[in-house]
């Protein structure tokens, strides 16, 4: 899958979404070091939003927020960081954890230690209160 920006996705530490139809959110970390919060929509990214550089054997806290033309996240209590133009893939109910990504052999690399997914849109503050 190629993002908004033109690169392609690196190990994939939370999925939430439909693999088959390659509607998803994700938390990755890009071949650079940052810490990215995507929306695929059908394969094509809609977002790509840049939270913060992960260094390893560290702890990460990410927290991201996501509709229509809103899409924030934050990183270990940072600065939030948004999105106002991104679309939406249809709703689900599933979530992936150490899985890889379609066709790509790029597993996991670390823990899930907690997730947690809200009735609601969190503010930014909540975000970054969240992942401090």
């Amino acid at each position: 899958v190629k993002l908004t920006d033109g690169t392609t996705l690196f190990p994939v530490p939370f999925v939430v979404g439909n693999l088959v139809t390659d509607q998803v959110y994700i938390f990755h970390r890009h071949v650079t070091g940052s810490v990215v919060f995507s929306v695929v929509d059908g394969g094509s990214g809609t977002a790509a939003l840049v939270i913060g550089t992960a260094a390893f054997n560290t702890i990460q806290k990410p927290a991201a927020r996501a509709a229509t033309d809103n899409v924030a996240a934050s990183l270990n209590g940072a600065a939030v960081v948004t999105d106002t133009s991104a679309t939406m893939p249809d709703p689900t109910t599933t979530a992936v954890f150490g899985g890889r990504w379609i066709s790509d052999l790029r597993y996991i690399n670390g823990y899930v230690r907690r997730t947690a997914i809200f009735p609601l849109a969190l503010t930014d503050a909540h975000l970054r209160a969240i992942t401090s």
